[in-house]
């Protein structure tokens, strides 16, 4: 059995990381740039996250974790089950400049081989990554658990009106980064969005997320007969840029279905 992973890395870590060595690129040249990214005790290197990168040929140019990787040829190297994760990251680079590759990788905080989400972001012929392992996420079934009842225990003090307007305040107290609160009536119409007002007052009924999910509909329906309860559906990401798995917890009070989500990295 693998040891517990002590540190908590997300994507937006991922996602950090490379964007503080895109500008340190820029601003210190390539030469220099690959050698901070691969010197050991640099600012690039912090336990299992560090930068490497690759030309356009799949040369590995700089490595934070092996500096004997580099000089090697990639391109045609792949993970332990069979995908040519180096060539998918190349040619995605070139077709949108930035982005996601998931492949697997051995992880020495766990001596294990463990899924990795790699970010990525090309500069001149050069490709920037960086990823991380799968972990827990900072935010739990519980935590959405308690937003919701917080959010319930709110709006039995002080009504509809003032806990819909509360709701959607963007500097309120339901409002944390990626946890929201968000609100329909019985037939599906956003009453409180703590994202995105523009979607108060909108019909969402027939709402589909990119799998074609009617997750709304769906929340509806479980709430009518049930009082409350869990959906899941894959929905945008703001922080990470990318649409991801996500599991929504909600309760009806009066005709109100009261809902907050946590993604699933």
């Amino acid at each position: 059995m693998s040891p517990r992973r002590q540190s908590i890395r997300t994507r937006k870590d991922a996602m950090n990381c490379v964007d503080m060595a895109v500008d340190f690129y820029k601003a210190a040249g390539k030469e220099i740039a690959f050698a901070e990214f691969t010197n050991p005790e640099g600012q690039f290197i912090d336990g299992d996250m560090y930068i490497y990168a690759l030309n356009m040929k799949g040369t590995m140019l700089a490595h934070g974790s092996n500096e004997g990787f580099v000089g090697q040829e990639w391109i045609d190297v792949k993970d332990s089950g069979g995908k040519p994760f180096v060539k998918e990251i190349l040619e995605t680079a070139e077709l949108k400049g930035s982005g996601w590759v998931e492949y697997k990788w051995y992880d020495p905080e766990v001596r294990d081989t463990l899924p990795k989400a790699v970010y990525f972001e090309k500069v001149d012929e050069v490709v920037i990554c960086s990823g991380v392992y799968p972990r827990q996420s900072k935010r739990t079934r519980r935590d959405a658990m308690d937003w919701v009842s917080r959010a319930v225990d709110f709006y039995n003090a002080t009504g509809k009106g003032i806990s819909l307007a509360e709701f959607t305040n963007p500097k309120g107290e339901f409002v944390d980064g990626e946890m929201y609160i968000f609100a329909f009536d019985s037939k599906g119409t956003m009453v409180a969005h703590g994202a995105n007002r523009s979607f108060v007052g909108k019909q969402w009924i027939d709402v589909k997320d990119p799998d074609g999910k009617p997750f709304v509909k769906e929340i509806v329906d479980a709430a009518h007969q049930k009082g409350n309860g869990w959906v899941e559906y894959s929905w945008y990401d703001p922080e990470i840029k990318e649409t991801l798995p996500k599991a929504v917890y909600f309760e009806k009070v009066d005709d109100v279905i009261i809902c907050s989500g946590v993604y699933r990295q």
